[in-house]
């Protein structure tokens, strides 16, 4: 029989796996409900998600993934600035606020997929900060019909 130190143990280890930061790290972000769109390669895809900054002022300077040419923020709330350009970054993320990425609202937009993103799979998204460090997350492919129901936010 296993030991109570070991399962418990073993049980942190598969929560890592579904959380972007330690529970209680009041020093860094978290970031919860990440999903994207799923389409062809060479297309854009919307994705949307919440962004808690627990700690101190901070600052969101970019969003990279391994599968589109480069990550952006889009929406009525985005600046475009000399500093942004047309990434939509820097973002200003104040203590104890959070940043919603929803439908309607701002989102990131992975643009010019390299590869087909298919429902059912998950994308990897690299949060880069000015002072916390960076948050790597599983974003989930969603199919396109499903992706209003699955994004932070939906229902409220």
């Amino acid at each position: 029989m296993r030991s109570r130190r070991a399962w418990l143990a073993s049980g942190l280890i598969a929560l890592a796996g579904c959380a972007s930061t330690v529970a209680g790290d009041a020093s860094q972000p978290f970031v919860v409900g990440a999903v994207v769109g799923a389409t062809a390669a060479g297309f854009h895809a919307a994705g949307y998600l919440r962004v808690e900054q627990q700690g101190g002022d901070d600052v969101l300077v970019a969003i990279t993934t391994e599968r589109a040419i480069r990550v952006t923020v889009m929406g009525p709330n985005v600046a475009m600035t000399e500093a942004s350009g047309a990434s939509g970054f820097p973002i200003q993320l104040p203590a104890g606020e959070q940043m919603l990425f929803t439908p309607g609202g701002d989102h990131i937009m992975l643009e010019r997929v390299a590869t087909d993103l298919v429902a059912g799979e998950q994308v990897e998204l690299r949060l880069e900060f000015e002072r916390a460090d960076d948050i790597v997350i599983s974003a989930d492919v969603v199919a396109p019909a499903d992706l209003l129901d699955r994004a932070p936010g939906a229902g409220s």
